[in-house]
């Protein structure tokens, strides 16, 4: 597995999103896994999840092609997936600049600078570099093809899930295994399942030569009061509305939110 460590990785990742699922300046689909275990020795209900069963967590951020770009693995079964990624490695990195993404640059000609995302579910907060859909069921219908277009790529993680369980059965069931050993095995059936994707891309192309990064990160959002944090989040997303519904609109998206002409 390796996570893109350039602006010009990350570009990559974009481009295939944008060409496999019609979804601009998406960089991951990001979700959490409960694999089952049982239950490790002196940990009382620490690993019991609300699934009810002994579990890790496998967390993981997907790219257009169903392949892992990064993995957490071995959070007890009680944390949720927006807790997992509030202390994993991965968003450390992107607050930091460590992990430097593009800068934001416009959708739609003469648009306003929209940052490069990653996509994920209900559970995690929303920020400039995190969508999510829209909350609530009484929605436009702009609001619900937005929705629908950030399922398109949420999903790749849990496709990636689904295939890399179909692969590799031992996930199917409890391991029976102690904590560490358990994070060993999931690791390399993560790796084998990146292995076996290896060379599916949506175009064929060599790995961008890596180039120096400037110093320029994006921004801290630890440093940004929180509520023009959210404002400006909402601010992307609803850009992004307009985008979906209009120049960046794909032709069966009514038919799949139930409203043909």
């Amino acid at each position: 597995m390796k996570c893109p460590c350039t602006p010009e990785e990350w570009l990559v990742v974009a481009e295939d999103f944008q060409t496999i699922w019609q979804l601009k300046h998406g960089i991951g689909g990001m979700d959490g896994k409960h694999v089952a275990v049982q239950a490790p020795k002196k940990t009382g209900s620490r690993y019991y999840n609300y699934k009810k069963f002994f579990s890790v967590i496998l967390f993981a951020l997907v790219d257009a092609n169903y392949r892992f770009l990064y993995v957490d693995i071995g959070r007890n079964g009680q944390n949720s997936d927006a807790g997992v990624w509030e202390n994993c490695d991965l968003q450390a990195g992107l607050r930091s600049g460590q992990i430097p993404i593009p800068d934001p640059i416009p959708i739609t000609p003469g648009g306003p600078d929209i940052p490069f995302y990653i996509i994920g579910d209900d559970a995690f907060p929303l920020r400039p570099g995190l969508m999510k859909p829209y909350p609530g069921s009484n929605l436009s219908k702009e609001q619900r093809i937005t929705n629908y277009r950030f399922s398109r790529g949420r999903r790749v993680s849990e496709n990636a899930f689904g295939i890399l369980c179909q692969r590799f059965r031992c996930l199917r069931r409890p391991l029976l295994l102690s904590a560490s050993n358990t994070q060993e095995v999931v690791k390399a059936c993560c790796a084998l399942h990146n292995f076996m994707r290896r060379g599916i891309t949506a175009t064929n192309r060599e790995e961008p030569e890596r180039q120096p990064t400037s110093k320029k990160t994006w921004v801290d959002l630890e440093q940004v009061p929180e509520r023009e944090t959210a404002d400006t989040a909402k601010a992307v997303r609803d850009h992004l509305k307009h985008y979906f519904n209009g120049a960046g609109s794909i032709p069966f998206q009514d038919r799949m939110i139930g409203e043909e002409d």
